[in-house]
């Protein structure tokens, strides 16, 4: 089956690499790319791809509110979100969006593989390690601290904590037993429900916060 594949991550690198192991499997399929979330939609209404593979956090827009977006314009295009881990909440988020697939981006060539047909027939996929990471997320997120009425999770709270000490995230990473890559995301998870555009504004929100109101666990 020909197939039109959007690949949507803002990494080229992560972009084109995939592509190269996707044409191992089929040299029909065409393939497009796009950065971020705003620039999947565009790209969508010009190729009307079947299947989009797409990574939930991206800049200007988040894989969710795109798939969102895609889905309600083009029903007909299937989405597989790519992650390096999922909480059981957001698994929830992505299905209610219309996501038909989950896929980790350690995952095997062949997994990844069969995510596209399954979606591009209309069927979902999930596979083991997605609901694996799920299961232990969710465990390790039951615990909450608020933040100036601002909901973290437990895992946020330390990050945030390590920030303010000025630790970078490779520090951070080591830190928490986590990778870089997750210590960004919970980063930039912190800026949005906090409304601040960087690390310089989020610290003097916090130092604001402590003195100020205070913080309540």
């Amino acid at each position: 089956m020909k197939l039109r594949i959007l690949l949507v991550d803002d990494q080229g690198i992560f972009r084109r690499g995939t592509i190269s192991i996707l044409m191992n499997y089929d040299p029909e399929w065409e393939f497009f790319q796009a950065g971020d979330g705003l620039e999947a939609i565009e790209e969508a209404g010009r190729q009307l791809p079947h299947v989009v593979l797409m990574d939930i956090l991206m800049p200007n827009l988040d894989g969710i509110q795109a798939a969102l977006s895609i889905r309600e314009k083009y029903p007909q295009t299937q989405i597989i979100m790519l992650s390096q881990e999922l909480t059981e909440e957001k698994i929830h988020e992505c299905l209610a969006a219309g996501i038909k697939g989950f896929v980790t981006k350690n995952s095997s060539n062949q997994a990844l593989y069969d995510a596209i047909i399954a979606a591009s027939t209309g069927k979902h996929y999930i596979n083991g390690e997605i609901m694996d990471q799920a299961c232990s997320k969710s465990e390790e997120q039951v615990t909450n601290r608020i933040f100036n009425g601002i909901t973290l999770t437990e895992r946020e709270y330390q990050v945030l904590e390590l920030i303010i000490a000025g630790l970078t995230s490779m520090k951070i990473g080591e830190r928490l037993g986590i990778s870089n890559r997750t210590v960004d995301n919970h980063r930039l998870s912190i800026l949005e429900k906090t409304g601040m555009e960087n690390t310089s504004s989020l610290i003097r929100f916090y130092y604001r916060t402590k003195y100020g109101s205070g913080l309540a666990q």
